[in-house]
């Protein structure tokens, strides 16, 4: 049926380049009629956030931990922080946002070290969240193959937003790891390793302690995202074929 509807496709729309390449190797007598349109973000939400120094240095998760998706590698990152660096420790603040199932709650009940989970936010409360941080957690999801971490999570574009350093815990050849290199958005660490988050997090303080804005900052939100720009590669594209 797939095969199918591609057939009688005049075009095949994805939303990142890993998918198109992925079908475009199930398909390869269809790839002609693929292009990537990504998710957007609407430019109104683009507002000035210049980075100053607080008194902590705040790292903050906004999103769904639930299922696969867990902060399980924050906690273990903190502990080790917490064992091997108690002074940088004590330099962060840790927030978290967003809906949790009972095992998280469970998780974060017996090993919070600090961290600060503060519920559902809406949307405003979650930009204004986001705008306070020094840096921001992007958790994906776990896959079992690295082939299929095609997601591209619209997360990443609130953080594009906000326009702070990302520490995107995600497969090293995912989608979001792409957009974050392409980008110079930030790091990317595997979920398998606590160790690397932790160093991580003793380099964001250390760059905190010296007040480096070039580190925390990632300027402007890529146009090639807006929705503005993919409305008018659409319009063209749809007066194309009429």
């Amino acid at each position: 049926m797939e095969q199918r509807c591609f057939s009688a496709a005049t075009v095949l729309s994805f939303t990142s380049d890993k998918t198109l390449r992925r079908y475009a190797e199930i398909y390869p007598d269809f790839s002609h009629k693929m292009m990537v349109f990504p998710n957007v973000f609407d430019s109104d939400n683009i507002h000035s956030n210049p980075w100053k120094k607080k008194e902590t240095m705040k790292l903050v998760y906004t999103g769904g931990l639930v299922g696969d998706r867990t902060p399980n590698i924050l906690v273990d990152a903190l502990m080790l922080l917490h064992e091997m660096n108690r002074e940088a420790f004590s330099n962060i603040e840790v927030v978290l946002a967003g809906e949790t199932d009972r095992l998280v709650r469970k998780t974060l009940n017996k090993k919070p070290f600090g961290i600060n989970h503060v519920g559902v936010l809406n949307f405003d409360e979650t930009v204004a969240l986001q705008a306070e941080a020094d840096v921001l957690l992007l958790i994906d999801t776990p896959t079992k193959n690295s082939d299929d971490a095609m997601f591209f999570p619209s997360k990443l574009l609130d953080y594009m937003l906000a326009g702070r350093r990302v520490f995107a815990v995600t497969d090293s050849k995912s989608s979001t790891s792409e957009v974050i290199r392409r980008g110079s958005l930030g790091d990317i660490i595997d979920h398998g390793d606590p160790h690397t988050l932790m160093n991580y997090l003793v380099d964001a303080v250390d760059n905190w302690k010296l007040s480096r804005l070039e580190y925390f900052s990632t300027g402007n939100a890529d146009q090639n995202y807006s929705a503005k720009h993919q409305a008018e590669r659409l319009s063209t594209l749809f007066e194309s074929l009429t």
